[in-house]
């Protein structure tokens, strides 16, 4: 999948180097998050925007999938 400036900000916001209140009014929207971890630490989260055309209704934009290994001395844990 290709990087955008928008897949940067949201990996910024989940890792926990930005928060919400710094981005610009403009970056912020609504989202669909769907995430799972297992027992052997790996993690899998799916990020899809939530679309409101003005025509009305509600539908989900193309998503954005991080896949990442729990580490720290506790990740084995859950």
């Amino acid at each position: 999948m290709r990087q955008s400036r928008t897949s940067n900000l949201a990996r910024g916001i989940l890792a926990g180097e930005m928060a919400v209140s710094d981005l610009k009014k403009g970056d912020k929207t609504e989202v669909l998050v769907v995430r799972y971890e297992c027992r052997d630490g790996s993690q899998r989260m799916w990020i899809r925007p939530v679309v409101r055309p003005k025509a009305g209704g509600v539908a989900l934009g193309d998503a954005l999938e991080m896949g990442e290994t729990a580490e720290g001395r506790f990740a084995s844990l859950f």
